[in-house]
């Protein structure tokens, strides 16, 4: 466990951009945010994420005093476990593992949410303790995730909580921008479509360019060009079997749990 915002910069000392895909229009707005007091915990790659995320200077600073709010109000390297009782049993989020570029790769899967088990302040320390733990996870190197969207099992009842996707939507464009390097949508139902147009209004153009619907005859080929067939689970296409949860190096694993699996 991290403790103390101090340690955000050690948290990311983990994930280094390479210097040589630094431009040089990057590199002076860097220096202009190390400068700033402001934004002083903060790591140089966590500063260049965000330089990234935004075309103007202007925008970029904006961006990250709502980030320290952010930071400030929910204090998301501090969350633990203990914090997300009835969010992370359900197994809804889970790491796969890395993918052919070392890149963390998390599937989450519709059919296991379960919000109707917890209020909307657990699953934004649900979102943030996902974020964080893949920070962690990072090799040398490696700064992005790739994320699997099973939206097999979506239901009506899903769109109910579109306050909590929107929060999820938040935190990966807004708290932890340019952290995904792609987002990969899989059995998508026809009834997700019309949640999906509300979705897709909160998104800026960087997500949008991120983010890829996979027909069932594309799927496996697709997944397989970045995931190995040894990692990638075998309902996509792959030969592993389905991970535990939360497959994380160094935590321990939890038995599953939800109303959505009726043993609550």
């Amino acid at each position: 466990r991290v403790h103390g915002d101090r340690n955000i910069r050690d948290l990311c000392t983990t994930m280094p951009i390479d210097p040589s895909t630094i431009t040089a229009e990057e590199q002076e707005r860097l220096a202009i945010l190390k400068a700033d007091t402001r934004f002083q915990n903060l790591n140089d790659t966590i500063l260049m994420c965000f330089v990234r995320a935004k075309p103007t200077l202007q925008e970029t600073i904006k961006m990250l005093e709502g980030h320290v709010k952010w930071r400030e109000e929910w204090k998301p390297d501090q969350i633990t476990m203990d914090d997300i009782p009835n969010a992370l049993p359900s197994g809804c989020w889970r790491v796969v593992g890395l993918s052919r570029d070392n890149n963390p790769v998390l599937l989450i899967q519709a059919k296991l949410w379960n919000p109707q088990d917890y209020t909307i302040q657990e699953y934004v320390r649900y979102v943030a303790w996902w974020q964080e733990t893949a920070l962690r996870q990072h090799a040398p190197g490696v700064y992005q995730n790739i994320v699997i969207f099973d939206m097999e099992g979506w239901a009506l009842s899903h769109a109910y909580y579109m306050n909590y996707i929107a929060q999820l939507v938040n935190a990966a464009q807004n708290q932890y921008p340019e952290t995904m390097r792609f987002i990969f949508f899989v059995n998508v139902h026809w009834l997700f479509q019309t949640s999906w147009n509300v979705i897709s209004g909160w998104l800026d153009k960087n997500t949008v360019s991120k983010i890829r619907f996979l027909k069932a005859d594309q799927r496996t080929q697709v997944l397989l060009e970045y995931i190995s067939e040894d990692v990638l689970p075998a309902a996509y296409g792959g030969q592993a079997p389905t991970p535990p949860c939360p497959n994380v190096p160094g935590i321990d694993n939890v038995e599953l749990r939800s109303s959505v699996l009726k043993n609550k």
